[in-house]
């Protein structure tokens, strides 16, 4: 069970408690082919093998959502990124934020795995979907480890939201009980853990920010 400080667009904040039943991670979502290629090549250079088909969806655990200020990951061998998450509710969607925490080492050989294996922390605030559509490809996403800038953009690098939606569930609307991040950005220096993880869904045009950080302890491998 989450529950989000919802802004509507009149400026009113309303706490809503939402049950996430079902989550999809949408991959390989880049709406720019270079730039989709370009994350494609800093994947391979881990030995993750491309993709058989763009965009991609692979279904994970929905227990795996977080809203907490840490998660605990085995080993060095993961890392954050920053995405808008969809998550579907009664009401209509809501727009979030997320870091889609991947185990990089278990990538090379299940990228499924790889998501399984970490925890995904998730904003505490949101905004709903009909508010921010029309000017979706404004709103900017940024991300830092250990205070220094690894990922920043905008919605642009990604596929039009209801396109991925459609992708993913046949209709323009998410299912009730459905979370889904919507893919990432490029990093800056090459893909690399950090012990604290911070990100920024910014919107423009209002002015409003949806910010979450999360620290990342790792757990001793048994040998």
């Amino acid at each position: 069970m989450l529950s989000f400080a919802v802004t509507a667009a009149d400026g009113r904040i309303e706490r809503l408690p939402v049950a996430v039943e079902k989550l999809v991670i949408a991959g390989w979502t880049g709406r720019d082919r270079a730039k989709l290629q370009e994350h494609i090549d800093e994947l391979k250079e881990l030995g993750v093998a491309p993709p058989s088909s763009t965009p991609i969806y692979y279904p994970v655990g929905a227990s795996l959502v977080t809203q907490a200020d840490a998660i605990q990951v085995v080993g060095d061998g993961s890392s954050g990124e920053v995405e808008a998450m969809l998550i579907g509710t009664a009401r209509g969607m809501l727009v979030t934020l997320c870091s889609d925490h991947t185990d990089r080492v278990a990538e090379a050989y299940s990228i499924q795995l790889s998501k399984q294996m970490c925890q995904k922390p998730v904003a505490r605030s949101a905004w709903w979907f009909n508010d921010v559509v029309g000017h979706w490809d404004s709103l900017t996403l940024t991300s830092w480890q250990n205070g220094a800038v690894y990922q920043d953009g905008d919605a642009t690098a990604m596929l039009p939201p209801l396109e991925i939606v459609r992708g993913a569930c046949g209709a323009d609307e998410l299912p009730a009980g459905w979370a889904m991040p919507l893919g990432t950005l490029p990093v800056h220096g090459g893909i690399r853990g950090s012990d604290r993880f911070a990100m920024r869904l910014g919107d423009p045009k209002t002015g409003r920010m949806i910010e979450h950080a999360y620290d990342v302890s790792q757990l001793e491998m048994s040998r």
